[in-house]
């Protein structure tokens, strides 16, 4: 789910829908108290969340969680490349398309990739305020709280 992200990180679609499926969706929109865009994103967000999809997604983000505790960075990559290509099977399975498949597994490993160099990057600029706070100098022996 997408709360809590700016909306300037979020992808933007455009959609041409029916002036039919619009009245459908600005109705149940004011009836569950969003936008018409939230809504729809929601909508998007439970469809996606039931069958292949889900399954897919779940499956791809155990594989992930799964590399990421292999501490030494050559066994994770040896265990990510193996597991990528169970996956990949399973995907398959899922969607007959082999390039579909293909596409699902990079489009998952650019996004956690992104993911985690966004991670990095407020890492350090966390790191680099920190530097700008200056050191608090010892209390004197007479200001400090007796016991």
């Amino acid at each position: 789910m997408n709360e809590g992200m700016r909306v300037r990180d979020m992808e933007r679609l455009v959609l041409r829908i029916s002036p039919n499926l619009r009245e459908l969706l600005e109705t149940r929109a004011r009836v569950n108290q969003r936008s018409m865009n939230a809504e729809a994103a929601a909508i998007l967000e439970q469809a996606l969340d039931a069958g292949p999809a889900a399954l897919i997604r779940r499956a791809l983000e155990e594989y992930h969680q799964l590399g990421r505790k292999i501490s030494n960075t050559e066994e994770r990559r040896q265990y990510l490349t193996g597991r990528r290509d169970e996956m990949r099977a399973a995907i398959v399975e899922l969607m007959p398309d082999e390039r579909s498949a293909d596409a699902v597994i990079r489009g998952y490993e650019a996004e956690r990739a992104k993911d985690e160099v966004d991670q990095q990057a407020r890492i350090e600029q966390v790191k680099s305020h920190a530097s700008d706070i200056p050191d608090i100098p010892d209390i004197p022996d007479n200001l400090k709280p007796r016991r």
